[in-house]
């Protein structure tokens, strides 16, 4: 599985910093975030934690924000996640778990705003909308579809 992470971050990271990043900057979706919260929200923390170093410490490298932010910001979103996954919701709906990333990428804009003191609320909540749309797609074909739960709780979700 970390073999499988390192190839998404490799393939995922330049992706978003490099052709996505203009549509980023005009609101679109955040897709490591998005990432992040299915990696956490699918499997565990263990494996959450892993993506979250590897994706943050190429985003580090290759991005001009404080060396560092990006892999902290993670590893605190995969933190959240993961207590919000097993401390309020046990068993799923997509509401719910669309709710905790729409979250997630609240506090990351908050978490960048204070690191920079710049933000522009109009594309932030555009990106937030729009990475809410993607990450319920990609939630309804992983965890419905594919049935991807089998190992949370020990129920389905359909």
């Amino acid at each position: 599985m970390i073999v499988l992470q390192i190839v998404l971050a490799l393939i995922l990271v330049p992706i978003a910093q490099g052709p996505l990043a203009i549509w980023q900057s005009w609101g679109g979706p955040n897709i490591i975030i998005v990432v992040t919260w299915l990696i956490v929200w699918l499997s565990d923390r263990e494996h959450g934690l892993y993506w979250a170093v590897i994706a943050g410490l190429l985003l580090d490298l290759l991005g001009f924000t404080v060396f560092g932010l990006w892999t902290a910001t993670l590893v605190g979103l995969v933190l959240l996640i993961d207590y919000l996954k097993m401390r309020f919701f046990e068993a799923s709906s997509v509401i719910q778990a669309v709710f905790v990333l729409m979250l997630a990428l609240v506090v990351q804009e908050v978490i960048f705003y204070l690191a920079s003191l710049q933000i522009n609320s109009y594309y932030a909540l555009i990106s937030i909308a729009s990475s809410a749309i993607l990450g319920a797609i990609l939630y309804y074909l992983l965890a419905v579809r594919m049935r991807l739960f089998l190992r949370w709780a020990g129920r389905w979700l359909a």
